[in-house]
């Protein structure tokens, strides 16, 4: 599918991980994507697939997620989108509060853009009165 707009592609991404749509997510992300996660590194499509796509659902999968703030900006084929997350856990008896920061980086392709490199991390904001 062709996505004209870095900022949709970005929500789309997230979106397919908070409905577990792992061939979704996948097919937005160049096969050379550079994933930095609270210290870790997955240097390709293929890496994340292997190595971490099943626990970022896991995870978005027990929060519900609200977006605080989303900014972006583009130039000559090439895109940041940044968004600021909080995220309420659905399953605890005092409902635990993270704050989720992700700025992606996207490149214009022939089919759309892609996303080449990812950087997300989450703080633990405490619980919710």
């Amino acid at each position: 599918r062709y996505l004209d707009d870095p900022v949709a592609v970005a929500n789309v991404f997230r979106n397919a991980l908070l409905d577990g749509a792992t061939g979704s997510a996948l097919s937005l992300l160049a096969p050379e994507v550079l994933m930095y996660q609270d210290g870790g590194e997955q240097g390709s499509r293929e890496d994340y697939a292997a190595k971490q796509i099943k626990k970022d659902i896991a995870f978005l999968g027990a929060y519900y997620v609200e977006v605080l703030s989303q900014k972006s900006d583009m130039q000559d084929g090439m895109a940041w989108v940044s968004i600021r997350l909080r995220l309420l856990g659905k399953s605890t008896d005092k409902p635990l509060e993270h704050f989720g920061s992700e700025t992606l980086v996207l490149r214009r392709s022939a089919t759309g853009w892609q996303i080449v490199h990812r950087h997300w991390s989450t703080s633990r904001g405490g619980n919710v009165e």
